[in-house]
């Protein structure tokens, strides 16, 4: 009789599907709250590209769910890993710091202003894009930090 083996995920792999799913929902909520405030929901075009981006977070939700409903293990992380995840998330934090300055700045001195209608879908495509942006922002970092690593792994070792 064989052991019933679960296969083991990676961290790496993780944050890969990870990045995806959290993309996908910062797009398709930022994208239904721009047409929101543009006003132009119900449009052919503007319901195409929700359609899109609706089938899009499907997609990436089954890759990232399927490996922990599967029984799938993730690998436990090391401290190397640790290390990596905290940078991510500063440069994620950093990042985002900048882009408010930026944005503000911007707008200001283009003097712009805007009407917002506040109501539940609005507050809550805002809360889950920037859920969304920020997950995704820290899984991109721990990806391309880990690359870097990996990178460096294989040139010293051949």
């Amino acid at each position: 009789m064989g052991k019933n083996r679960k296969k083991a995920r990676t961290l790496y792999q993780e944050h890969t599907s990870s990045f995806l799913a959290y993309l996908s929902i910062m797009l398709c909520n930022g994208a239904n709250l721009v047409m929101d405030l543009m006003g132009v929901r119900g449009q052919n075009i503007p319901f195409l590209i929700s359609s899109i981006l609706c089938l899009f977070m499907i997609i990436a939700l089954f890759l990232w769910l399927t490996p922990k409903f599967s029984g799938s293990q993730l690998i436990k992380e090391d401290e190397m890993a640790k290390e990596s995840l905290n940078k991510a998330e500063g440069f994620t934090c950093g990042t985002l710091i900048i882009m408010g300055i930026v944005g503000v700045t911007v707008l200001n001195i283009l003097n712009f202003s805007a009407t917002v209608e506040l109501n539940a879908s609005n507050i809550g495509s805002a809360f889950f894009m920037m859920v969304g942006l920020f997950t995704a922002m820290r899984s991109g970092f721990f990806l391309l930090i880990e690359r870097k690593y990996s990178v460096s792994d294989e040139e010293e070792e051949a």
